[in-house]
């Protein structure tokens, strides 16, 4: 069993103004460090390689839903905050399934 560290990348656009949203799997990426500069610096490094340029991101990218861990929330230095000083537009919030999960575990 493999003990290697994933981030997975979904993409939710708007191709078809007649459908409405629509969420596609994008990527896995193999984490090489999991701090918060690692995660961020692998996820453009994904985004960057699928042709989404800085500017298009600037202009476009509005959403990032994580899992709710300091080092993807972390007010200080997390991926979300370190994200949205890069791309002003972004809404950063804990994924509703990660809340979930930790709502009937307790």
């Amino acid at each position: 069993m493999s003990k290697l560290s994933t981030l997975v990348v979904y993409i939710r656009a708007t191709l078809d103004e007649n459908v409405g949203p629509v969420t596609f799997f994008l990527d896995l990426i193999e984490m090489h460090s999991t701090d918060a500069n690692g995660i961020v610096a692998a996820l453009m490094q994904c985004l960057i390689a699928h042709g989404f340029t800085e500017e298009f991101l600037k202009e476009s990218w509005v959403g990032l839903a994580v899992d709710g861990t300091s080092v993807t929330l972390g007010a200080n230095c997390g991926v979300a905050t370190q994200l949205k000083a890069q791309f002003p537009l972004l809404i950063t919030w804990q994924c509703f399934n990660h809340r979930l999960e930790l709502a009937v575990t307790v």
